[in-house]
């Protein structure tokens, strides 16, 4: 099985001064999950992507394992999940960006009103470098 069969679809990352363009593979996966009943029902989406260091990079995977399959040479992964209610309004939303031993966490809070219009917004961001949680600015 092919994931990215052509260079078209992989991405130009950045463009080396002298090597030219220097490009990276991402390989989406996605889950959903429904808890509660009728008015009470929340869907959690859940979304990964890994970005992958094109040297790496081998054109044949295993179909049943490719998004596991080039953990090895992952340049970063994102995370993001997605909390919404039983009338499609975002309740929360949080965002894991790794690379390397570092993590970024970033939470957005909603409030929305009977309109589902937004009507409050936070958002927390935590920084995780050097094996501890940096302190919040």
């Amino acid at each position: 099985m092919t994931i990215w069969g052509t260079k078209s679809e992989v991405r130009s990352l950045a463009t080396a001064s002298g090597y030219g363009p220097l490009y990276f593979l991402e390989l989406p996966k996605s889950e959903t999950e429904v808890t509660g009943e009728d008015d009470e029902a929340q869907t959690i989406s859940t979304g990964y992507s890994k970005a992958l260091n094109p040297a790496d990079y081998q054109p044949e995977a295993d179909a049943d394992n490719y998004y596991d399959q080039f953990n090895d040479a992952l340049l970063s992964e994102t995370i993001t999940e997605t909390v919404t209610d039983a009338e499609g309004n975002t309740l929360s939303q949080k965002t894991t960006t790794i690379r390397g031993k570092n993590r970024s966490e970033s939470t957005t809070t909603y409030e929305t009103d009977d309109f589902g219009r937004t009507t409050k917004e936070d958002t927390i961001t935590k920084n995780y470098q050097g094996g501890k949680w940096l302190p919040r600015l």
